[in-house]
């Protein structure tokens, strides 16, 4: 029910699937549950990419493993790639949790992402096998944006 919940779902399919979502009494420590599981952190970014939590608090230091997570992930695949295309990170959706680290996220007394997405930026910088050297990931400029407005 998360992936219908980002900002660019149709407005009655998401209104309802994040009622469902609030209906449960434990939503949010559910959510920082899923922060810590690979597999289900970019479907919690799709949903605090434009839907506020009621204490952003208890999320940024998960938010902050699941982006050193990443980066490790983004290493190793890199590091044992026989196949690499421009958009081959997406589906991690940085895109999201940057925007939602900038609306609600980075507002949090004392939170400071900058440090795991640096770790994130060095690990696109891993060294390619040399056939695919002329690969430019679209995540790297999405990155790199958001590291220069938040110096």
């Amino acid at each position: 029910i998360l992936a219908l919940t980002g900002r660019f779902h149709d407005a009655d399919v998401r209104n309802a699937a994040i009622a469902k979502l609030k209906s449960h009494p434990d939503w949010e420590a559910e959510l920082i549950r899923l922060l810590n599981e690979t597999e289900w952190q970019s479907q919690v970014y799709q949903f605090i990419d434009g839907n506020e939590v009621p204490h952003p608090e208890l999320f940024v230091e998960p938010i902050n493993r699941s982006i050193r997570r990443t980066a490790e992930e983004i290493r190793s695949r890199i590091t044992g790639a026989n196949d690499l295309q421009d958009w081959h990170f997406e589906h991690f959706s940085i895109d999201r949790v940057l925007r939602a680290i900038d609306e609600q996220f980075s507002k949090v007394p004392g939170a400071d992402f900058r440090p795991a997405v640096r770790e994130l930026r060095a690990a696109l910088d891993t060294p390619k096998p040399e056939r695919f050297n002329k690969v430019q990931f679209t995540t790297t400029r999405e990155v790199d944006d958001w590291l220069k407005k938040n110096r």
